[in-house]
């Protein structure tokens, strides 16, 4: 393809999604497509705001987690297209629609930082794969926080979903995440000092970590959950795994 070719698909994508045939995500993995084979940033310019913020928004969810994937919708079809997005960066980096800074691309880090200090939380440690493109979680239920009649610390529960794959190599470099496994985690927080959500845009969890800290006097660990584009966050003495409940696995096809 030439670069008249990249700009008529992207218009036809455009007006699809004018027409509420195609979802804006999809047009924005098409620009990032653009600007990485042409370098020409007018595409960019030229493409209406949503687009452009949702394109924005993905390579900086690509920033902070060191990877960018495509998924084929209704499908279990995957690709990993983290140079592409990387070569978008580029483009915008040049033409000072992103600061310089934009480059600065994360590692991949692991899907649940500090899971040593998750007590009674040995298997579902041992369940999460290193590879953080292997797992999934949503926030499935949170309770309002509670102190006993006798005035003890303030408890909550959590509760979250996760779902472990497997990759199945396909044809153009394309591969099949397969599940294998699926439980909810039931957890616990006691002697919750601060419980911040911010209004959540989507239940699903880009990673959790729990970390040792220290608010005032009191000793004990913050745990943030990232929503990709909102954020959770509690500061607790605290946390237990009170029971793991293992799902049955849905498959494709």
């Amino acid at each position: 393809m030439n670069a008249k070719d990249f700009r008529e698909s992207l218009e036809s994508w455009i007006a699809m999604w004018r027409q509420d045939i195609a979802h804006r995500g999809d047009v924005a993995h098409v620009l990032k497509q653009c600007l990485a084979e042409t370098g020409d940033v007018t595409l960019f310019l030229s493409a209406p705001p949503e687009i452009q913020e949702e394109l924005l928004e993905t390579l900086r969810n690509f920033k902070k987690s060191g990877v960018s994937e495509i998924c084929i919708s209704h499908t279990a079809l995957h690709k990993d297209v983290s140079a592409e997005a990387l070569a978008a960066i580029e483009v915008l980096i040049k033409a000072s629609v992103l600061d310089p800074d934009a480059a600065a691309i994360s590692p991949k880090r692991p899907f649940f930082i500090g899971t040593k200090h998750l007590r009674n939380g040995e298997e579902l440690a041992i369940s999460i794969p290193v590879d953080p493109g292997l797992v999934a979680a949503k926030l499935v239920g949170i309770g309002t926080p509670y102190s006993s009649p006798m005035g003890a610390p303030r408890s909550a529960k959590i509760s979250v979903q996760f779902e472990f794959y497997e990759r199945e190599a396909k044809s153009d470099n394309f591969f099949e995440l397969n599940p294998t496994r699926s439980c909810v985690a039931h957890l616990e927080v006691q002697g919750l000092v601060s419980h911040v959500f911010t209004e959540l845009a989507s239940d699903y969890i880009a990673s959790i970590s729990i970390e040792p800290a220290k608010l005032g006097r009191r000793l004990g660990f913050n745990i943030a959950l990232d929503f990709h584009v909102s954020q959770g966050a509690l500061f607790c003495e605290s946390i237990s795994l009170c029971s793991l409940e293992w799902l049955e696995v849905e498959r494709y096809g």
